[in-house]
């Protein structure tokens, strides 16, 4: 899964309401540069809320597209993509963001 849009994609989906920390994320994209920035991510009643902000101080993440990718996806669990070193956070944020983007295990398959 790519992410085009991140502010978009965050903004159409919803989180579980138990979900209520918020999480400051620095998204690098050079091939989607309208992405690139600082985000606050909370959760409002089971709705993803995302604001661009200045403050890069505070980032508790930054991620790159296929990060990003990853941890969106809801194939692995952000705190496992966290043990395995393929995210760069504390565990305190991987589970932060195993709050906000749960697992969601579905199959696809090719039709013929």
């Amino acid at each position: 899964m790519r992410v085009v849009n991140f502010e978009g994609y965050c903004r159409s989906i919803r989180v579980p309401e138990q979900a209520e920390e918020e999480l400051i994320l620095d998204l690098n994209d050079t091939q989607c540069p309208w992405n690139v920035g600082t985000y606050r991510l909370n959760s409002l009643e089971g709705v993803l809320d995302v604001e661009r902000i200045d403050e890069i101080g505070s980032v508790e993440i930054t991620l790159s597209p296929l990060q990003l990718s990853n941890v969106v996806c809801g194939l692995t669990p952000p705190s496992v993509l966290q043990e395995l070193g393929m995210i760069s956070c504390s565990p305190e944020t991987a589970k932060k963001l195993d709050a906000i983007f749960p697992v969601d295990s579905f199959t696809s398959y090719f039709r013929f």
